[in-house]
Formats: C-alpha cells, structure tokens, sequence
C-alpha cells in the first residue's frame, strides 16, 4: 500500500528530515486536567508516532507533513526541475544525500513519487496516529478509556479529561482515529480469544 510505503520511506530518512527541518522540538505530551493515565498515555502515542515515521513530522500539521514527504520522494528521482519553497527544497535536497536518497528508492519500491504525492496525508496522519495509539495502548498496559481520552483531545474533541460517568461514544463516533483505535482493538482482542 502506497500510505505504508510513505511511511517507510520517512523512517528510512528521519535523521535527514530531521536535520532539514532544523530538528523542532518534540510535541508536547501536556496534560489532561488531573488525569495522570491520559497523560502518559499521550506521551507515549507521541514517542510511538515519532518511532513510526520521522520525529520532525511529528509537530507539523498534516499538510505540511505531507508536502515533506512528497518532497523527499520526489528529490530521491529528480533533484531538478522542482518547485515550492526554495528553503524546504534546498535545506531536503542537502540533507538527503545520495545513500539517502537510495533509501528513499527502495522503501517506495514500485510506488512512484507522484504516487506519493497524491496521498491525503489528513488521513494518512489519522491512520498513522491511530496506529501509534495502538502501539501506546500495547505499551502502557491497556487502560483503553485513558488512551481514548488522549486521542479525543488531540483531535480537540476534549478539552479536558471527562469524569468516569462521561459517555464517550459520540465523541468516538465523531473522531476517526478513535473508531480505528477501537477497531484494532477489537481485532487484537478477537484474535486472543
């Protein structure tokens, strides 16, 4: 799959894109009102998606995420004839040297940059923070109801950790990440039993 390949190639160059974007600071974990669960459950979905894609990406929005990765697929085929940013283009190309850039090649592996490019990188960031939530849930030991909390906030759908009695479903119907959140679980879960 093309979103699995992007992925990939960034893992494969998160050390230049790091170095490209100047390395910005990690993503704050924050906090959930008085609820400690949630926020180490938050910390470790950041440091999972970060493990599962490239550590700069992190704090950037979705699109300038993906104008990132198209970037580096594009300059790993053709270092010429690019347009943008010239301080993106300049400060990627520098920094994707020509082992990188092989790299790059072979984790897109017959995907093609325009391919890439093409992506919706929201919903590729919704798949790849669903899929580091359920890293983090593995991680912190399965408090489900704090990792949907996290998830909920971060999609800004909490603005701060609801009581035990709260009913999260609607908020979890309405957020994509949480559904799939709870899909991989029910999946994990379904293949225990």
């Amino acid at each position: 799959m093309v979103w699995e390949r992007a992925r990939h190639l960034v893992r494969e160059v998160a050390q230049e894109i790091g170095q490209a974007l100047g390395s910005p600071a990690p993503a704050s974990a924050g906090t959930l009102g008085a609820d400690p669960a949630a926020a180490s459950f938050r910390h470790a979905a950041l440091e999972a998606e970060a493990a599962l894609a490239a550590p700069a990406l992190v704090p950037l929005p979705a699109d300038e995420a993906g104008a990132v990765v198209a970037l580096v697929a594009r300059l790993a085929y053709d270092r010429e004839q690019l347009s943008g940013d010239g301080r993106l283009i300049n400060a990627v190309s520098d920094a994707l040297g020509r082992w990188a850039r092989r790299r790059v090649r072979k984790a897109m592996g017959s995907s093609s940059p325009e391919e890439i490019a093409e992506i919706d990188f929201v919903a590729w960031r919704s798949e790849l923070r669903a899929l580091a939530h359920a890293a983090a849930l593995d991680a912190c030991g399965g408090n489900l109801r704090a990792a949907l909390c996290a998830l909920l906030q971060d999609a800004s759908q909490l603005s701060s950790a609801p009581t035990d009695e709260v009913d999260l479903t609607p908020l979890v119907d309405g957020t994509p990440e949480a559904r799939e959140l709870l899909r991989r679980v029910a999946v994990a879960w379904s293949e225990t039993v």
